[in-house]
């Protein structure tokens, strides 16, 4: 079991290559000043990137109420984002999840997605696997940028 660090930070982002992913039709590259690009590939699905603390390692965030994420669009269309925070699991089916989070973000827009983690149902926030990031159906392929993953109190 892990903590977050003493601001917040759940994740160093400056290093993609070093964090432990699960992409689905998307892919992530620096961003060259500490955060990550997240490119979204044209899918029927829901094309997704989920962040782990590690292999088998679960985060405590029992004393925070939510998960923010700071992001940038740096396209030219408006995009729909999603997240959310979720317990090990081991099929869909079952998976328990923290409420959603949701932002619309204008070309050129810096917004904060904020993940609450109380009020879900059976969600236990002592045992968070990862965070996914996650959009809908959109027209064309895009990159959103991830600056930051934090815990706030």
């Amino acid at each position: 079991m892990i903590s977050p660090s003493p601001d917040g930070q759940l994740l160093d982002l400056s290093d993609p290559a070093s964090l432990t992913t699960d992409l689905r039709f998307s892919q992530i590259s620096e961003d060259g000043s500490g955060g990550i690009n997240i490119e979204f590939e044209l899918s029927p699905k829901w094309p997704s990137v989920a962040f782990f603390g590690g292999r088998d390692v679960v985060w405590d965030l029992s004393d925070y109420t939510a998960v923010e994420l700071k992001m940038t669009n740096p396209g030219d269309e408006p995009q729909l984002i999603f997240a959310y925070v979720a317990n090990p699991f081991k099929d869909y089916r079952n998976k328990k999840t923290s409420g959603t989070g949701k932002v619309e973000f204008a070309p050129g827009e810096t917004q904060t997605i904020r993940i609450p983690l109380a009020g879900a149902k059976d969600f236990n926030p002592a045992q968070v696997e990862s965070i996914r990031i996650f959009t809908g159906k959109h027209k064309a392929p895009f990159t959103m940028d991830l600056e930051s993953i934090r815990v706030v109190q």
